[in-house]
């Protein structure tokens, strides 16, 4: 029935209602029948309000659930804007040169970001979870306008685009041009906690300015008080040249480095590395070895400096 069939119905009933008044009976007939009438019509109403909440729940269904997944997976720059998704598979920043003001190339491949906007020294070889040697000594370098980058204050925060993990890179309050920058620091950051893929948001003056995305190695090869500079996430079979960092000075000219595959299946092997330098590195005493790390089958492999054991999964 036609939404104005209800409407034409109750009109035919009044119509029904003659000039002249009716006897009581009669009166009380008709009007009898407008209440059912209109009775009927709110009932139809509601059943059609009931009908359009049924819809109505799973469309608020949907859209909460559009919005709650359109909060990890809007893009943005900064950390007051929309941010990637923790499965983000955002591409790495790349590496471009640093520039004089003359446009000659002061160093090659060393700064990582947004060329003419925001970017800073890399670590030869890149960032190292859970060290602090590779983030000890890094540039900023940004490009805007000179009154208002220069003297700016900066904080970087980190996010892991895996885990959604968060923590302060760094904080430091900007100088002058140099080079071919507007404004510049050198500043030191907070270690990266784990290994993967993470974005700086970087704000200057509490408002969003850039993002760069990089790339975090698995943490150094080491047991207690040594270190080798090599990623666990490069342990690879074959030969690889490296530096170990032995925790005091006075130490012996050669060391010996036992390495041997952790199901004793196979043959247990000395490395010698030889003495290079003595260093002070944060406050305490090192001293710098370099040698070969030599693995001949991908598995799992112990590896043994000074009589303390660490163990490293080996790739083909």
């Amino acid at each position: 029935m036609r939404k104005g069939s209800n409407v034409d119905s109750r009109i035919e009933l009044l119509k029904e209602l003659p000039r002249r008044p009716l006897e009581p009976a009669a009166e009380h007939a008709i009007l009898l029948a407008l209440r059912q009438e209109g009775g009927r019509e709110a009932a139809r109403r509601r059943l059609r309000i009931g009908r359009l909440a049924l819809l109505a729940v799973p469309a608020v269904v949907l859209v909460v659930v559009a919005m709650f997944f359109g909060i990890f997976d809007r893009g943005g720059e900064g950390l007051f804007g929309s941010r990637p998704s923790a499965v983000n598979t955002a591409e790495l920043s790349p590496l471009f040169d640093l520039l004089d003001k003359d446009g000659r190339v002061v160093y090659p491949d060393r700064l990582r970001g947004k060329e003419g906007k925001i970017a800073y020294s890399e670590y030869p070889g890149g960032f190292v979870a859970n060290s602090g040697m590779t983030v000890s000594k890094v540039f900023w370098y940004v490009w805007g306008d000179p009154e208002q980058v220069d003297g700016a204050e900066l904080v970087a925060t980190g996010v892991n685009l895996s885990t959604g993990k968060r923590f302060l890179v760094n904080e430091t309050k900007l100088s002058g041009p140099i080079y071919g920058a507007d404004a510049h620091v050198v500043t030191q950051f907070n270690p990266f906690p784990s290994k993967g893929t993470w974005r700086i948001d970087v704000e200057l003056d509490g408002e969003p300015y850039g993002s760069i995305v990089v790339r975090v190695k698995d943490e150094y090869i080491h047991t207690k008080s040594s270190i080798f500079l090599a990623s666990k996430e490069d342990a690879a079979t074959g030969v690889t040249e490296t530096t170990l960092i032995v925790d005091g000075h006075g130490l012996p000219e050669t060391l010996d480095v036992i390495v041997q595959p952790t199901d004793v299946s196979g043959e247990a092997r000395k490395l010698t590395f030889v003495r290079e330098q003595e260093f002070v590195q944060a406050m305490k005493p090192v001293t710098h070895y370099s040698g070969k790390l030599e693995f001949d089958a991908p598995g799992k492999w112990r590896i043994e400096v000074l009589g303390e054991k660490t163990e490293v999964k080996v790739r083909p």
